[in-house]
């Protein structure tokens, strides 16, 4: 017997049976059908992660950066959220179960060990939410870049002897690193700042 046309809920199927001398057994099982999968939003790096010049650019310099999953009403207390890498869960899975605090929030924070994003370059990582139905879902996925490395900083500037109190102090970084900010210090004082060109030259006046 193969009922159809459930809906979600409780249920309870009776079987019974009649022989030829009128005596009627039965029999019943309870369940309840649950078809709707949990679901939730995009991850998103969290501001302490996003160590980009804002921290929505979605650049990180985390080995081990957090990850913010907003759930919606569909996900409830048991179920569990994964995060995948590329489609897949990560050399050390990173997974949660929700709580009746993570409903009341509205979202779960998950963070990923350090070295399982692999080198230095753009990433993709979306959440599979799962409950105990069977039911799953994925995210659409988060591209961010993860970038380690820190940038090589040359001074072209002449050194020695001046009479000006106003200097231009020039120089360049690698050319991957336009748009990264420089700061200038006299020792350990910071005295001035300044901006990355595409070609990797900088220069200000302090």
């Amino acid at each position: 017997f193969l009922p159809s046309g459930l809906a979600d809920g409780s249920h309870t199927i009776v079987a019974s049976q009649t022989d030829s001398f009128g005596n009627t057994g039965s029999a019943s099982l309870s369940f309840t059908l649950d078809t709707a999968a949990p679901s939730g939003g995009t991850p998103d790096l969290t501001a302490g992660s996003d160590t980009g010049t804002s921290n929505t650019d979605n650049l990180t310099s985390a080995t081990a950066p957090t990850f913010t999953v907003a759930l919606t009403p569909t996900a409830a207390v048991g179920d569990t959220v994964q995060l995948l890498l590329g489609g897949s869960p990560l050399a050390h899975p990173v997974t949660h179960v929700i709580t009746a605090t993570d409903v009341t929030a509205g979202s779960v924070s998950l963070t990923v060990t350090a070295g399982d994003l692999g080198a230095d370059g753009t990433r993709q990582i979306a959440a599979q939410f799962s409950d105990a139905a069977g039911n799953s879902s994925t995210t659409s996925a988060l591209s961010f870049t993860l970038d380690t490395t820190a940038p090589t900083v040359a001074i072209t500037s002449a050194g020695g002897p001046v009479n000006q109190a106003s200097q231009t102090i020039s120089g360049t970084v690698d050319v991957a690193d336009a748009g990264a900010s420089v700061t200038i210090l006299d020792g350990a004082t910071a005295i001035g700042t300044a901006v990355v060109q595409g070609n990797g030259s900088w220069s200000t006046t302090v």
